[in-house]
């Protein structure tokens, strides 16, 4: 224990904990998504509403309510809180049995490119990829705007693709036109008809009937990678596109160049943005992080000129402090011992996000207050909704917040006429 050491410090410094952001280890889904009927006492339900900051949200409210006889899109962006897609799993859901579902949406071959994938889709392949991440620079290939990036070694290669519902129509993003389908079958290695239509860097396949599983055979030219495949079954309703990136922040966004243009092919009506806890873990100034965010939501702005946005703030973690201690009579003259504490920088960045939205006029979620405010963390540790990293939630804490996210969404959507403050 560290009371019985020698307390002579050697050195001392905080640890980034770039490693367990950029690959968590995230728990596994093992059961079904729920509704919450009784959130638990630390949680501020008070505070759980989306502030309008005076934007008008009536288009979109429409939108929702003629959702049977239309197509509503929504695109999430965030960081490894979204990758594994467990809140948002929680969201698409509920928003999906209110107003239709209108198929899976995206997905990102994650698992092709070395990291983890959501429990309900797999993209596999038997050949070789090169792949580009976010957070692994320089990228091998060009950056696709879902922050990943897979160029098959060879010009002709098979993907699969399996999910847990049914879909008849893909669209393929590549990071370049030219991209080829040459057939496409199913789970039991059924041909299976299909129209193709090419619009630069997007390709949409249009199946003869709806499978659970197909396999493609594509190629493409020198320079072609994939970033992503939006999934559908042709019917109306809400598609809720997810776009995560363990230990993305908005500078790493910022980097891709064209994530606004090429986001706009998804047609969005409402873009969320959940950033802010990496940054947390540098040493990112108040001024500095106002400015990328300025320079996303304006990329987006510009793109998506009709697109509702809705910025969301991080919750309190904690970060590991490791330091090096002499030991006494002992040949290895020291040890490291490494203890935890509440990252006050997520408090900064929240209020940096929060007053942004007011300034600008974007509506702000609050999660950080939401959540319990300072100190939140230790009760989250307590109640076991927060990961034993103390960064990521537990899947029982990803529910707890997709269902709290979900009821303020759906309370804006349907009170846009009331400019919440």
């Amino acid at each position: 224990m560290l009371s019985a050491v020698t307390p002579l410090i050697a050195s001392a410094q905080d640890d980034s904990q770039a490693e367990l952001r950029e690959n968590p280890d995230m728990e596994t889904p093992t059961s079904p998504a729920v509704a919450y009927s009784d959130y638990p006492s630390y949680i501020r339900l008070a505070a759980n509403r989306v502030d309008l900051n005076g934007a008008d949200w009536s288009g979109l409210s429409s939108l929702f309510s003629a959702a049977a006889d239309t197509l509503v899109t929504v695109v999430h962006i965030g960081d490894s809180h979204l990758q594994a897609d467990m809140a948002t799993a929680v969201t698409r859901d509920r928003l999906q049995q209110i107003y239709g579902d209108a198929g899976r949406g995206l997905i990102v071959p994650f698992k092709l490119a070395g990291t983890n994938e959501p429990v309900d889709y797999a993209i596999t392949s038997p050949d070789g990829w090169v792949a580009s991440r976010l957070l692994k620079m320089p990228w091998p290939t060009d950056m696709s705007f879902t922050g990943v990036a897979v160029q098959s070694v060879s010009p002709t290669a098979s993907l699969t693709v399996r999910t847990g519902s049914f879909f008849d129509d893909m669209t393929v993003f590549a990071t370049s036109p030219g991209l080829e389908i040459n057939s496409v079958s199913d789970g039991n290695g059924d041909e299976i008809n299909f129209d193709v239509k090419s619009d630069g860097r997007r390709t949409r396949i249009a199946l003869s009937r709806p499978c659970t599983e197909i396999r493609m055979s594509v190629s493409r030219p020198h320079d072609v990678a994939i970033g992503g495949i939006s999934l559908s079954n042709g019917h109306n309703g809400v598609a809720y596109h997810v776009i995560g990136n363990n230990g993305a922040t908005y500078s790493t966004y910022n980097l891709i160049g064209s994530v606004g243009r090429d986001l706009s092919e998804l047609s969005p009506q409402l873009i969320i943005v959940s950033l802010g806890t990496n940054e947390a873990f540098g040493k990112m100034t108040d001024a500095a992080f106002r400015l990328n965010i300025n320079d996303l939501v304006g990329e987006l702005r510009r793109n998506n000129p009709d697109a509702c946005l809705l910025l969301v703030t991080p919750a309190e973690c904690q970060r590991r402090t490791s330091r090096r201690v002499r030991r006494k009579g002992k040949r290895r003259r020291y040890r490291t011992v490494s203890s935890y504490s509440v990252n006050t920088n997520v408090k900064r960045m929240r209020d940096v996000i929060v007053a942004y939205g007011r300034d600008n006029g974007i509506p702000v979620y609050d999660w950080y207050e939401v959540a319990g405010g300072t100190g939140a963390s230790a009760r989250w540790l307590a109640d076991k909704t927060l990961n034993k990293d103390r960064v990521h939630l537990t899947y029982k804490g990803y529910q707890l917040q997709g269902n709290l996210f979900t009821d303020a969404l759906l309370d804006a959507i349907n009170q846009h006429s009331l400019q919440i403050k």
